[in-house]
């Protein structure tokens, strides 16, 4: 009998529709939906961006992707030594004169050797600095909606991928300037230093030989069938 009616109960939920949910995940929920603001940017969200987020960790935070007003694309090649070369066989043919068969032996003495043929290479690796800037609209509680937030992101000062550099809460143009400051002008702008190109070649490694050395080469000359 018990087991019917807790049958009928389920079967009753089920049909109704009904869910336990847990009160403290719903009450999270419905917080985190009042303080949703799809389409603009408010100043808690503003806060709790921090450098080294990621573009899409930003989006998450604001709810929205904002508006890219700038992009600076370029960047450097970076030279590198290639390790390069083969075997080379300069064996001889080492004969012997046995006075009593009046015959001589040949025998052939290898000699291999590791012909180096490293080369620097200037362009082996291309290093990308990319600079964006993004606008984003603000929610009429943060400074009455009065300008626009800003975000400088860019792919070299916390690694690879865009990360947020710096940002300022009005006027994203400013960003502009220091960015440029900082690609165009060579200058550090509110600290912001790019990556330079090398311009000093690296030693030469002690590069060691990218096969074995042959075992029991074949000669590299015929076999001497007479002497005088």
């Amino acid at each position: 009998m018990k087991r019917l009616a807790a049958t009928l109960v389920a079967v009753l939920i089920a049909a109704l529709g009904l869910t336990l949910t847990n009160p403290g995940t719903a009450d999270a929920a419905a917080r985190k939906k009042k303080h949703d603001t799809p389409g603009c940017i408010t100043l808690a969200e503003y806060r709790s961006i921090h450098s080294g987020m990621t573009t899409t960790r930003v989006a998450q935070i604001a709810d929205i992707w904002g508006t890219q007003i700038y992009n600076y694309d370029d960047g450097y090649y970076e030279g590198a030594w290639v390790n390069d070369g083969y075997w080379e066989d300069f064996g001889y043919w080492d004969s012997e004169y046995d006075p009593i068969t009046d015959t001589w032996t040949e025998v052939y003495v290898p000699d291999e050797e590791w012909v180096d043929m490293s080369y620097y290479d200037a362009t082996a690796t291309w290093v990308s600095m990319r600079d964006t800037v993004r606008s984003y609209k603000k929610c009429r509680t943060f400074q009455h909606g009065r300008g626009r937030v800003g975000i400088n992101f860019d792919n070299y000062s916390h690694g690879a991928g865009l990360h947020v550099f710096t940002k300022v809460a009005s006027n994203p143009y400013r960003l502009v300037d220091i960015v440029e400051s900082a690609t165009i002008y060579a200058k550090a702008g509110a600290g912001k230093y790019r990556p330079a190109a090398p311009t000093h070649r690296p030693a030469k490694p002690d590069f060691k030989p990218l096969t074995p050395k042959p075992q029991n080469p074949k000669p590299r000359m015929p076999r001497p069938t007479a002497h005088g």
